[in-house]
């Protein structure tokens, strides 16, 4: 893994930990498990990170598109 300075690494860390809050309080607010809320916003904050990596090696908009159309999909399933 490469090397990122300590204090990166940290504000990365907390900004994630924030969406994902952000995430699972809505979730929750729908009718999801504590439990359920925090494991589905760390799927939705992977997905939708994971596609703006595609996006930009991919020069493309298209994962983050497809990761929008599937969202909602998967939220009704889960």
């Amino acid at each position: 893994m490469a090397t990122v300075s300590e204090p990166v690494r940290h504000a990365c860390s907390a900004l994630y930990e924030n969406i994902q809050k952000i995430f699972c309080a809505k979730l929750v607010t729908d009718g999801y498990s504590n439990e359920s809320a925090s494991d589905v916003a760390l799927l939705m904050t992977a997905s939708i990170e994971g596609a703006m990596m595609l996006c930009l090696t991919q020069q493309s908009t298209a994962p983050l598109k497809m990761i929008a159309k599937l969202l909602p999909n998967l939220l009704k399933v889960v």
